[in-house]
């Protein structure tokens, strides 16, 4: 599977009928990269059309990776005639949308409800799911369809989030079909007392986005002219991730036709830590070519430098990857031993991993846990996945689901992944259900039907906040904080930039609940939902428990990881401004994934000469921080006796906290490369 460059690789690029390219997957694989260098050589190679790449993620990265300003307007890149850039800025797209359209809102709201202006105003304020997601995809179809740009190329959100992204249009038509049902109240009254109903901008704004929903879900299911490119590494739990977003995407009716595999180590040059990562790397890409003939592939090698600017954009495009002779078996490499952290603090319960895609989170988590349950064997730990892109199953090499299972070879340490979307359905299922008990009752006692309250009344719940089905897990984990069925709870989180809105929406969600409640309430007169209610409360309550947990420095910290890279230290930056904001604690930096010298490879010496200066940026930004170095591991890390390998944690009381941060093994291995 030879391949030369991006275009020839990926041979329907040059198909002038594909017009949209949304690039996506796993946190971490190079999306940013890999869609700048697409949108630069396409831009290059044909210098007669003209190209957008926008970014769609909540953290945005197209700027630094051109290495050129952007903001939310199409600007060219670098003044080239032929690219553009944009990242959209979706908080203010939502916002002009609710600043033009909330009078049409309100007017929908005012007929179809027993609400009252306050709590028009309430919901219009708090309600909308996904609804500033979908304002930046309908933008960029928008600009597909502007005639300005030929080809638009998208740089998605993580995995978990790009699905929600392209299920949006479902989504949001039952969204758009409460709204109509508000409506259809409204024009049975008139036709009722007036005989007659009389059209006007309500109706239009409804139409509007039945119109907009039906547009954006034909462009994405149409293979002629929209194709999604999934980007991936050559380890199993990224694979792992990459198979499930395929088997996504077919089920959605969108259907790749190729994947970039990124970061594809050199051919070993007698190197045992290059040697036995190449001759791994061939087996996994042998084994995704072989389950997947329909695609075509594009490998693109490791980079010795950060690839930023047109410069190193350029030349990761137009990069060869030819076939090579299988690697040789690696040479036995030396047992190393594990790197040794601090155990924590005498109180502290909660333990949240979070950090950029791709910096090793549930490795880590899932390494913290295993070693929380030999270093308190009278303890019970728990490792919970906020992720919507789930990876403990793949980390921990056993299968982990929404209930609580035991982890292989543990007596005290159990795991549990929840689906958000299947427990949001549940708690609605119950809520509908309630309803139409009600109703039927108070139609039998009564003898008339009141259908459209009927309706609107099943529906509100179609009106819930974005991320209101993510902090359910947040609810369930208050279910076990409650029972006092375990001691310690390791939290694998999602992405930086989803986690922090995700942390920052339990404010907005509370708010969100307590409105729900106050309609119930008025809606009393017709309908009386004494489960629905205390749902409703329970949930509430549930969630504020939480997050007074997360926010209590005596019980909870956030374990921020990273990598040796200028991009995540910005990010690190971002992050660890907005845990100040929200009141989280934190006192290390763990910096995963450091080479050392391995003697007779140049490029394992070069990437350690890097590797140490990135460290000592770090130490120079977060001054105040204990910055904890962890080195790249000789073997793959997965499956429970590998993690135990990987990290031990030693009695808090052993080592000062001033001076750990340069005895530990990983900061000694970086000091053999200098």
């Amino acid at each position: 599977m030879g391949v030369c460059d991006l275009t020839r690789a990926l041979r329907f690029l040059e198909d002038e009928r594909v017009r949209l390219i949304l690039v996506g997957g796993k946190g971490g694989v190079g999306k940013t990269t890999i869609a700048a260098a697409l949108s630069l050589r396409l831009a290059e190679q044909f210098p007669g059309r003209r190209y957008l790449a926008v970014s769609a993620g909540p953290a945005h990265a197209l700027a630094r990776t051109f290495a050129c300003p952007l903001d939310s307007a199409p600007r060219p890149v670098n003044g080239k005639a032929s690219l553009y850039a944009a990242e959209l800025d979706a908080a203010r797209l939502f916002s002009d949308f609710k600043a033009r359209y909330g009078q049409a809102l309100r007017a929908i709201l005012g007929r179809g409800t027993y609400l009252d202006d306050e709590d028009i105003s309430a919901f219009l304020d708090l309600s909308f799911p996904g609804l500033d997601e979908l304002m930046a995809m309908l933008q960029i179809i928008e600009l597909l369809e502007s005639g300005q740009y030929d080809s638009v190329i998208v740089d998605t959100a993580p995995t978990g989030h790009t699905l929600r992204l392209l299920s949006l249009p479902a989504l949001t038509r039952a969204w758009v079909s409460v709204l109509d049902r508000m409506l259809e109240k409204h024009r049975f009254m008139s036709r009722v007392y007036t005989g007659r109903y009389r059209r006007d901008e309500a109706d239009e704004f409804v139409e509007m986005l039945n119109r907009d929903l039906a547009r954006l879900a034909a462009i994405l299911r149409n293979r002629e002219t929209c194709q999604f490119l999934p980007v991936t590494l050559l380890e199993p739990v990224v694979l792992a991730e990459t198979e499930r977003l395929l088997a996504s995407l077919v089920a959605q009716g969108i259907s790749p036709r190729a994947v970039v595999v990124n970061q594809v180590m050199p051919a070993p040059d007698g190197c045992p830590l290059c040697a036995s990562a190449s001759s791994r790397q061939r087996r996994c890409l042998a084994s995704l070519a072989s389950r997947h003939p329909e695609l075509e592939f594009a490998s693109f090698s490791v980079s010795l430098e950060e690839v930023r600017g047109e410069q190193r954009l350029r030349a990761l495009a137009s990069q060869a990857v030819p076939d090579a002779p299988p690697a040789p078996a690696p040479r036995l490499l030396a047992r190393r031993e594990p790197i040794e952290i601090a155990a924590p603090e005498p109180g502290l319960r909660f333990f949240l991993f979070c950090g950029k895609g791709g910096v090793g989170k549930t490795t880590l988590s899932c390494a913290f846990a295993l070693q929380l349950s030999r270093l308190f064997p009278e303890k019970k730990v728990l490792l919970f996945s906020t992720d919507p892109a789930h990876s403990l199953s793949d980390c921990l090499a056993q299968e982990v689901g929404p209930e609580e299972r035991r982890v292989d070879g543990t007596a005290n340490l159990f795991a549990v992944e929840i689906d958000p979307e299947v427990l949001f359905g549940q708690w609605k299922q119950t809520y509908v259900r309630e309803i139409e008990e009600v109703f039927d009752d108070f139609s039998q006692r009564v003898g008339v039907e009141i259908q459209f309250d009927r309706q609107v009344l099943a529906g509100l719940l179609d009106l819930t906040p974005p991320g209101l089905d993510e902090l359910m897990t947040l609810a369930e984990l208050a279910v076990l904080v409650e029972q006092g069925r375990y001691d310690y709870y390791v939290l694998d989180t999602a992405p930086a930039g989803h986690t922090l809105r995700f942390l920052e929406l339990l404010t907005l969600v509370q708010d969100w609940l307590r409105t729900f409640f106050e309609i119930l309430l008025k809606y009393g007169q017709v309908a009386r939902l004494p489960k629905a209610s205390e749902m409703l409360v329970e949930t509430s309550r549930r969630i504020k428990r939480i997050r007074r947990i997360l926010t209590n420095p005596a019980r909870c910290e956030a374990i921020p990881v990273t990598v040796p890279a200028t991009a995540a230290l910005e990010e690190s930056e971002r992050l660890l401004a907005a845990l100040d904001r929200i009141g989280i604690r934190y006192r290390s930096l763990l910096v995963n994934q450091l080479i050392a010298r391995a003697d007779g490879c140049a490029f394992c010496q070069t990437l350690a000469v890097q590797h140490r200066s990135q460290l000592g940026l770090y130490r120079e930004t977060f001054p105040g921080l204990e910055i904890i170095p962890l080195p790249r591991w000789p073997t793959e890390l997965r499956g429970t006796d590998a993690l135990l390998s990987f990290l031990r944690l030693a009695p808090f009381a052993e080592r000062h906290p001033a001076d750990r941060a340069t005895a530990t093994a990983g900061e000694m291995a970086i000091g053999r490369a200098s």
